[in-house]
């Protein structure tokens, strides 16, 4: 591989070596030729961007999240569903609730039962925190 190609996989470590000579994306499961251009055009397009941002926004607060599927997290901290948007988990990783909350459930305070019947309950709506 050219310089080029290996400045890119450094700076995005999400790819690795797959079948027939191509790097597969472990975040979206795509297979790109190993050639700068290749590679640039699938980094600047949106599937690809929208992967990396919940993934390094997933990175810091993966344990405060589960994923629900259906493009999805549900907060422990909150009790609340967010898209699985980057705009929207670092609206809802930067807002006053969840920074207020996420000393008390480090603590486990969090962790009673009128805090587990609204999880559940919020999980059963499937509520989604969208962009506005």
């Amino acid at each position: 591989m050219d310089k080029a190609v290996q400045k890119i996989l450094k700076e995005y470590p999400c790819f690795e070596e797959g079948v027939h000579n191509k790097l597969h994306c472990t975040l979206t499961g795509h297979d790109v030729l190993p050639k700068k251009e290749a590679l640039q055009q699938y980094i600047d397009s949106s599937k690809f961007q929208r992967a990396w941002g919940v993934n390094e926004i997933m990175k810091e607060y993966s344990e405060w999240f589960e994923d629900l599927g259906k493009g999805r997290y549900g907060c422990k901290v909150t009790k609340k569903v967010v898209a699985a948007e980057p705009e929207d988990l670092r609206r809802h990783v930067t807002g006053p609730k969840f920074i207020k909350g996420l000393p008390k459930c480090k603590l486990g305070l969090l962790h009673t039962e009128d805090a587990t019947r609204k999880w559940s309950n919020c999980q059963r709506k499937a509520e989604v925190v969208r962009s506005r």
